[in-house]
């Protein structure tokens, strides 16, 4: 070998003889190559799996110590063990999907146990309140007494176990939010411990190609050289075919004589042909050489952060995790036990209080209140008392007809009958045929075209005017639902046939009068006047009318009657103008305006009172 060596080339290591070691492959899908297992004296630790397996292969060295944790460790202690251990991060993961196990089974025994109380304290209450609100047909006395609070201690015995069932869930919700977050904290803490692991892996699978890479490259170099001082040998000896002895030689006998490549043949190449070689080899084994030592700090670096800062870490925070879950459990189980007492407690004293002297009363303390001789001379003294005076002449018991009968017998009648005398009203006065035909054709006809102005059949209109003259408050409207105009004409035929008009006659030349005043804020405040001096029945009935005349002037968009046809309508029909005749054209006074006449008197009327319905009875409605 020449004196033109590889600059920084890594001498060969001496290292001390490798420790023997026992790999005991897990998943044999992802065993690793022995190669991985002894490059230059790494640690053989490798990170677990979510299932405690570890990607590659479990290593035992040979012997093994005995370093399972004690119970008198520390924590510290603990964790520097399982730092040291080859499945220490693997162990805990292990550990804490077991507290989180542990966690869910606690929650769903707690729930299903806070269900059971749950139905248990509604059952008891539905069972107590039954008896407690029937009428008791047993024995009264003091057995009636004492039987009302033996089923009232078991409504109390009903709460106790409700409050215990909230207490048990309030434990279940606790544990549940314990169990999540521990679950949560573990996957991430097992996700950034896997990915700095996988950082590991990957520069230890670089070096392993800068290596390979380097060695490939050294032993070309090698070769190109050996070549080269044979070609020189041959040129001063003049003898061929017989290779230089050395250590390059005997590993390149023992280990590359696979590859290819013949050391002893016969060399004829130019010697700066040679030299040309042996330089360009040596310039990428240097090249080589460079990139693998490079690979290895940099590998080292990671695993040193690694294996003494980013594992340890990891591993204190898994363990507190693990102890919080721990502790966590714990004290919610012992919380559930505390609860537990305390509810069978408070029941037992409910049934039977410590104390005799309380207040309070047990179940047995009730049943034995029972006083069966005082009960049975109260009943005989009773049932005596209410036979001493037997009755001596019988009274007159009239028969009752049914409500039908009755009316057939004692007919009420709605039409042709003054106000003041009809018999079925409201509570407002309003006659009943005007609030259930009002009624109905709200219900099912205020959106029907010219209502009011159509008339319906007059065979269905007298059949219904008999109904409702016979009784009124079992007529089925519903018969007429196709038929609305018919109800409608029934309610005109009703205020045609009163003796005396809604607006009395009496009054009627004053209405016509206010009709006459052009001024339309006069005409208003007149008319007001004269409705406030109106009847109270005539009043009432009036603003039930013109509250329904409101609601269909309403939606005159779609029945095409708005205040003034209703007016033209209903003006003849509420107003007598018999003895409001128009001024004739003479009596005008020059230049006043034409003189109305009966019929336009009356539906001003009507309109100047439907359309400020709102004022004149001083109601809430809105447009």
């Amino acid at each position: 070998m020449s004196g033109r060596d590889p600059p920084n080339q890594a001498t060969p290591q001496t290292a001390e003889e490798p420790r023997v070691v026992t790999v005991v492959p897990v998943n044999l899908a992802l065993v690793r190559s022995e190669s991985d297992l002894h490059r230059d004296g790494y640690s053989n630790s490798v990170p677990p799996t979510d299932d405690g397996t570890v990607d590659g292969a479990i290593i035992e060295e040979t012997p093994r110590v005995d370093d399972s944790p004690q119970v008198d460790l520390d924590g510290s202690q603990i964790v520097q063990m399982l730092c040291n251990s080859d499945n220490g991060f693997s162990l805990l993961l292990d550990r804490i999907k077991e507290g989180v196990h542990s966690c869910k089974d606690a929650v769903a025994f707690l729930r299903k146990r806070a269900a059971i109380e749950e139905e248990y304290a509604k059952s008891m209450s539905r069972l107590t309140q039954g008896f407690l609100s029937q009428k008791l047909e047993g024995k009264s006395g003091t057995y009636g007494d004492s039987w009302r609070k033996f089923v009232s201690l078991h409504e109390r015995v009903a709460d106790v176990r409700r409050q215990y069932g909230a207490s048990v869930g309030a434990v279940a919700d606790e544990l549940s939010a314990l169990q999540r977050n521990t679950e949560r904290s573990r996957k991430e803490f097992k996700d950034a411990g896997l990915r700095r692991w996988k950082a590991v892996h990957d520069s230890e699978a670089a070096l392993d190609k800068a290596k390979t890479r380097y060695e490939s490259c050294s032993e070309e170099w090698e070769r190109a050289l050996l070549n080269r001082e044979q070609s020189q040998s041959e040129v001063g000896s003049g003898s061929a075919g017989f290779p230089l002895v050395g250590g390059s030689a005997r590993r390149q006998n023992a280990a590359g004589m696979g590859k290819g490549v013949n050391l002893f043949m016969h060399s004829s190449a130019n010697p700066a042909k040679l030299q040309k070689v042996e330089d360009d080899a040596r310039a990428r084994a240097a090249s080589a050489n460079e990139v693998y030592k490079q690979q290895l700090q940099t590998t080292n670096s990671l695993r040193s952060e690694y294996l003494q800062k980013q594992l340890p870490d990891y591993i204190s925070s898994l363990k507190e995790i693990n102890d919080v879950c721990d502790k966590s459990l714990q004290q919610h189980l012992i919380k559930y036990t505390r609860e537990t007492e305390i509810a069978l407690m408070q029941e037992a004293t409910t049934l039977s209080p410590l104390e005799p002297s309380t207040p309070a009363i047990g179940l047995a303390a009730c049943i034995e209140s029972i006083d069966n001789y005082h009960d049975f001379a109260e009943f005989f003294k009773k049932s005596f008392q209410q036979n001493q005076n037997p009755k001596i002449e019988y009274e007159y018991s009239p028969y009752a007809m049914s409500p039908q009968a009755t009316l057939l017998a004692h007919p009420r009648p709605s039409f042709g009958v003054d106000l003041n005398d009809i018999h079925d009203h409201d509570a407002a006065g309003v006659p009943l045929v005007v609030t259930r035909c009002i009624e109905f054709v709200e219900r099912v006809g205020l959106r029907t075209n010219g209502i009011y102005r159509l008339s319906g059949v007059s065979s269905q209109i007298q059949r219904l005017r008999g109904l409702l003259d016979k009784d009124v408050e079992h007529v089925n409207f519903e018969e007429y639902a196709e038929s609305v105009h018919t109800v409608t004409s029934v309610l005109k035929l009703y205020f045609r046939e009163l003796p005396d008009t809604l607006f009395p006659r009496i009054m009627s030349q004053e209405f016509l009068n206010a009709a006459r005043i052009e001024d339309t804020r006069a005409r208003l405040i007149r008319t007001h006047e004269l409705v406030n001096l109106l009847p109270d029945r005539n009043y009432a009935t009036l603003q039930a009318l013109m509250s329904h005349l409101w609601n269909v002037h309403l939606l005159d968009s779609e029945n095409r009657m708005g205040a003034q046809n209703l007016a033209i309508i209903w003006g003849p029909t509420l107003l007598d103008c018999a003895a409001g005749v128009s001024p004739s054209a003479s009596d005008a006074t020059p230049g006043s305006p034409p003189a109305l006449d009966s019929l336009q008197l009356q539906s001003r009327v009507v309109e100047t009172i439907l359309v400020n319905f709102n004022r004149i009875f001083e109601t809430e409605t809105t447009e």
